[in-house]
């Protein structure tokens, strides 16, 4: 499963979580959060909380799901 957060600062918050497959989305800007279980991501959240990172949204999606052309 995949989550796209969107933050007050996008590189650093891809940085500190890289760990956990992070990486700066050139399509929408986002970062794109791999995680293996629901469980990581509260503690993802804390770790921006924690950092002095505003989350300013959160999706997570399934990318089996999306449409391919």
């Amino acid at each position: 499963m995949i989550i796209a957060i969107n933050t007050s600062d996008n590189e650093r918050t891809a940085g500190l979580l890289d760990f956990f497959s992070a990486s700066v989305s050139p399509e929408n800007g986002c970062v794109n959060i791999d995680y293996e279980n629901l469980d990581q991501v509260p503690s993802i959240c804390r770790i921006l909380v924690e950092a002095d990172i505003d989350i300013f949204s959160i999706s997570m999606f399934d990318p089996d799901q999306i449409p391919r052309p």
